[in-house]
């Protein structure tokens, strides 16, 4: 499997949106990242907007929120699904579920042989109990449905 989840010390620095929103948010915060081709300017990944509403209607109790950015343009059979900051209403599980879900509506109607290749990244902190997880993939979109089948969140989610 391409999943991976890293307990503490972890590559992830909150800044300070990402702060308020761990200890006063609610559900999904997608967040722009610097692009390769233009430094400094933070994009937004090319799927986010597409599974931000699919999110909000299949998904009406999910609160999605946005960093206002242009979103990057790409042109692959690749999924983008943009960089996640996790609140504590929202489990991993469930979160992975989503992302599965869409991927798969997205591809009804598309060839048998096409490949695709799904890339995710997640991050769940837990301040009060000094908790920092992410999970990361690239890879199949079976491949992902099969982490996020087999993932136990009692282990990935643990002091």
């Amino acid at each position: 499997m391409n999943g991976h989840s890293h307990e503490k010390p972890c590559h992830y620095e909150p800044d300070t949106e990402e702060e308020q929103f761990i200890r006063e948010g609610s559900g999904i915060l997608f967040r722009a990242k610097a692009a390769a081709r233009k430094p400094g300017v933070p994009l937004l990944e090319a799927d986010c907007l597409r599974f931000e509403k699919w999110i909000r209607a299949n998904s009406p109790a999910t609160a999605v929120h946005v960093d206002e950015a242009p979103s990057l343009a790409l042109h692959s059979r690749d999924f983008w699904i943009p960089f996640a900051v996790l609140a504590s209403d929202v489990a991993l599980q469930l979160y992975l579920g989503l992302v599965v879900n869409y991927v798969y509506d997205c591809l009804k109607g598309a060839l048998q042989h096409d490949e695709h290749t799904i890339h995710v990244t997640a991050v769940y902190e837990d301040r009060p109990k000094g908790l920092l997880k992410r999970f990361e993939y690239s890879g199949s979109v079976a491949g992902l449905r099969a982490c996020a089948d087999e993932l136990d969140i009692s282990t990935v989610l643990k002091e």
